[in-house]
């Protein structure tokens, strides 16, 4: 389970583990800013009530399985486009069912009112129900712009850090950027306007609404808008219900924001003053990029990444290189596009080439790698995506990766050399998936023979245990009847004897039961020689 709380408290563990047994300290830049963006964006749509999601779902199952369903709608609206699938664990995927919904939500309607009236079959199951309910409400067209409108302006940040470069020096700067543009919507502008830094931004109370705009200000989006402004002048909807639309996009944009300061790396230290290596700000504000990266030195001498007489040489070094170096090519630092250059590669350029920095580069390398980019495994999911299959097991998956993986590194599908091992290797497919199925068979009969070892393994040696305490019983009690025998013929009474022999008698009784577990045993070491054969075969 890779779920956050696992995760932190894995965190926590290898960080004691480390300072314990290694006296090093880990260096914490938050958790992954995609799976919290896409959890805070799930959280603004649920808390708003809307539950688009129930509509992008029954709208895709309500046509998924039935061609004679989508044979009605096709003739009934002319139109052959349907529903994409929704995606409930990563919201911000969404957007192209969104807008699927959107372009064909006039053919739904026009689809419904046809059932509805009988000129075609009306479905009997809950996606219909689902549909009609989201139908008859004068808001959907509405509430699915302003859904699309929010999703398109977080949804760059997402491209653009789906990557294995390193990109931990932007990222302060582009979720401020993200949540002032989110704030902004309802937030009143002088508020945003004195939050010029991220730490400023950070400490406003998104649910404080002392400083929200005016319910009238809040910026639903150009569509959204734009549909409620028609529905007012058609007189569909009444003011008091625009006002509550209103506000429920307010709590949608609130909830958002709020998840996103509580939970985003933008709230530590080391992750707002490491944006002291982007380019642009090196050829921008020098002061301020020496005051960031001498933070950075007090956080990477706190864990005792450098010592601390190197501080004042690194904080020079660095003080020289961007005085110096930025000028010398002003250009290059200040049109640096991270969507088109690696950060690495461009430092390493201006300074890990030269002598006089590298004792500098160093320590700018090791920070490199505090990338914040997605992971090659997590970023494989987007393609994955659109191969995804229900039941798909984990080889067939694998091997689509592979496939995938292939064809983009080559240039796409007319790039792939079709020679004779690919043809060949085509050719054998059916006969390898037999030769899979056959493998599998006797691996299930080999793990079915190998249980049942292990059962009869076990039962030998309980049996074995028994017939040691019959031993032992049987030995006692021989021994003690001699001992109550010895005893009648030294005292002459009878009763010693009488008791000699109802121990003889229960020692027989022992005796026979241990000749049976002798047979037990016996018949279970001839199906264990059995198995061990047939094992071996």
């Amino acid at each position: 389970m890779d779920g956050p709380n696992v995760n932190w408290k894995f965190y926590s563990m290898l960080t004691d583990e480390a300072k314990r047994e290694h006296n090093s300290h880990m260096l914490n830049i938050g958790s992954c800013g995609l799976h919290i963006l896409h959890g805070a964006f799930k959280d603004g749509a649920v808390a708003s009530g809307w539950q688009l999601d129930r509509l992008f779902s029954s709208l895709h199952w309500l046509f998924q399985d039935s061609p004679a369903r989508r044979e009605d709608y096709t003739k009934v609206t002319g139109n052959s486009l349907f529903a994409l699938k929704f995606c409930k664990h990563r919201w911000l995927e969404n957007v192209l069912v969104a807008e699927r919904t959107q372009s064909m939500w006039d053919s739904v309607v026009k689809y419904v009112q046809s059932a509805r009236a009988g000129k075609v079959p009306q479905p009997q199951n809950k996606s219909f129900e689902t549909v009609q309910e989201f139908v008859a409400d004068p808001f959907t067209t509405a509430k699915v712009a302003f859904f699309l409108s929010v999703a398109k302006q977080v949804t760059p940040f997402l491209t653009l850090y789906q990557t294995d470069k390193p990109m931990l020096p932007f990222l302060a700067t582009d979720l401020y950027s993200m949540l002032g543009g989110l704030m902004r919507r309802f937030i009143k502008t002088t508020v945003i306007s004195e939050a010029k830094t991220p730490l400023k931004l950070t400490k406003l109370d998104p649910a404080d609404s002392s400083i929200h705009a005016s319910h009238s200000k809040i910026d639903l989006g150009f569509t959204a808008d734009k549909k409620i402004k028609e529905s007012i002048a058609k007189s569909t909807v009444s003011e008091k219900r625009v006002l509550q639309f209103q506000m429920e996009c307010k709590e949608f944009l609130m909830k958002v924001v709020c998840k996103l300061i509580a939970k985003a790396p933008i709230q530590y230290s080391l992750v707002r003053n490491i944006n002291c290596l982007d380019p642009r700000n090196m050829m921008s504000d020098h002061d301020v990029s020496i005051t960031k990266f001498k933070r950075v030195l007090t956080t990477l001498e706190n864990a005792k990444k450098v010592p601390e007489g190197e501080c004042d040489s690194l904080l020079e070094l660095f003080r020289q290189f961007i005085m110096e170096v930025p000028s010398s090519s002003p250009s290059e630092f200040k049109d640096y596009d991270p969507n088109n250059d690696r950060l690495d590669s461009f430092l390493y350029l201006h300074m890990g080439q030269k002598r006089s920095y590298q004792s500098l580069w160093k320590v700018v390398s090791e920070l490199l790698i505090l990338s914040h980019g997605q992971a090659s495994v997590e970023r494989g999911f987007s393609v994955n995506k659109q191969l995804e299959v229900e039941n798909l097991q984990e080889r067939s998956f694998i091997a689509q990766r592979l496939v995938q993986d292939h064809v983009q590194s080559v240039g796409g599908v007319l790039a792939v050399s079709i020679n004779k091992p690919l043809l060949l290797s085509a050719a054998g497919a059916r006969q390898k998936y037999l030769s899979y199925l056959d493998e599998q068979k006797r691996k299930k009969t080999s793990e079915g023979v190998e249980l049942k070892r292990k059962e009869l393994v076990d039962e030998l040696d309980e049996l074995k245990k028994k017939r040691r305490r019959l031993d032992s019983d049987v030995d006692n009690l021989v021994k003690s009847a001699d001992e109550f025998a010895q005893k009648a013929e030294d005292t002459g009474k009878l009763v010693w004897i009488t008791k000699s022999n109802s121990l003889r008698r229960t020692a027989k009784e022992k005796e026979i039961a241990r000749k049976d577990l002798e047979c037990k045993i016996a018949n279970v070491v001839d199906e264990l020689k059995k198995a061990y054969t047939f094992s071996s075969t």
